[in-house]
């Protein structure tokens, strides 16, 4: 997996349509009985960008759809919040769900990596980041960016501090 330029190493995968993931997040069937979902998920799947960032010493993983697909979920809002929500559980599934095929299946969370100011250059760099900010934030919205493989979970998230599922102590 070598690649000097620090780039991205693009992948092809094709994880299948979740046929649950609307149920785990609370909707009924008659709520998105209007969509053909697994469409949106085949069409959103063939634009997303998921790959691996080699950052000597250690290699991140990145899942991510294009604005269009921030666009599209924004215009759903306004006429109907329960479609744009519905679209926004689907976005934030086919990334976990890219990550998944590409890193094994694992019920672990996905951490976000504590970054190195070098390791936020580059990534602000490759158009992954946003640049300058003291905090690292992922440039698009539905984008997941955690370490590969995701071992150690809190220990080496970002996020930890303020997530809701982080285990108590």
């Amino acid at each position: 997996m070598k690649n000097p330029s620090g780039g991205l190493i693009r992948m092809r995968l094709s994880p299948a349509f979740p046929a649950g993931c609307f149920r785990a997040a609370g909707f009924a069937p008659e709520d998105l009985s209007s969509r053909n979902w697994p469409a949106i998920w085949d069409r959103w799947l063939s634009i997303a960008r998921a790959g691996f960032v080699p950052l000597p010493p250690r290699t991140l993983f990145l899942a991510e759809l294009p604005a269009c697909v921030e666009d599209e979920t924004d215009a759903h809002f306004p006429a109907f919040p329960l479609l744009g929500y519905a679209h926004t559980v689907l976005a934030q599934t086919l990334c976990r769900d890219l990550a998944r095929a590409a890193l094994g299946e694992t019920s672990a969370c996905l951490p976000f990596p504590r970054l190195s100011p070098g390791e936020q250059a580059v990534l602000a760099s490759l158009g992954i980041l946003f640049p300058g900010r003291l905090f690292p934030a992922l440039l698009r919205r539905y984008a997941l960016l955690t370490l590969h493989p995701p071992t150690e979970g809190c220990l080496v998230c970002a996020l930890a501090a303020a997530c809701p599922g982080r285990p108590e102590r």
